[in-house]
């Protein structure tokens, strides 16, 4: 027995009959045999500690140029993991937070789900930057939570195609004039 996805009612489902073939009240309760886990759901599950930081912003003085208090301390993340065949095993999205008090980094953790333990390339990447492997090879083992070495990141790729050039000033341009929304 197939769950309508429409609406959630047991019928046979095809992408034309599904909707017209369910009523609008379901006539019974569909089962299910196994729920899938989410990335991160669980207390055993892998997971990945960031700590990033961008040009300009940290503490210290606005006197050696860098920003303290950041118009978006939290920003977005994403996260790829790559295996020795350079080919991705797990990738995840996530937030990080501008730590005022104690580093000036953004920091956050981010779930792999059930990564296994092994040797991986790890590269990163904010809103607007480049992506960037962090240092080294990371050898990750499941189960824990990864701490992974500092990296700084490089500002910049507005439209994130992973290129720093005359597209994204011209779209910074654009935003500073007024004359797009950013």
């Amino acid at each position: 027995e197939v769950v309508c996805l429409a609406i959630g009612c047991p019928a046979p489902e095809t992408p034309k009959s599904c909707p017209q073939d369910c009523p609008s009240t379901p006539t019974s309760t569909p089962t299910s045999t196994s729920s899938p886990t989410p990335i991160g759901g669980g207390p055993s599950d892998t997971k990945i500690s960031l700590s990033l930081s961008l040009t300009g912003i940290g503490l210290g003085s606005a006197r050696i140029g860098l920003n303290p208090n950041p118009k978006r301390p939290q920003r977005n993340v994403d996260l790829v993991v790559l295996n020795s065949q350079n080919q991705e095993a797990r990738s995840a999205q996530g937030s990080v937070i501008f730590d005022k008090e104690a580093s000036g980094f953004y920091k956050g953790t981010l779930p792999l789900g059930n990564l296994e333990s092994g040797a991986y390339i790890v590269k990163v990447r904010l809103d607007n930057t480049l992506w960037k492997s962090l240092p080294g090879i990371q050898n990750i083992t499941k189960g824990t939570t990864y701490n992974a070495p500092h990296t700084t990141l490089v500002s910049g790729d507005i439209n994130r195609d992973n290129e720093i050039n005359l597209v994204d000033y011209n779209l910074m341009i654009a935003c500073f004039a007024g004359i797009s929304v950013c």
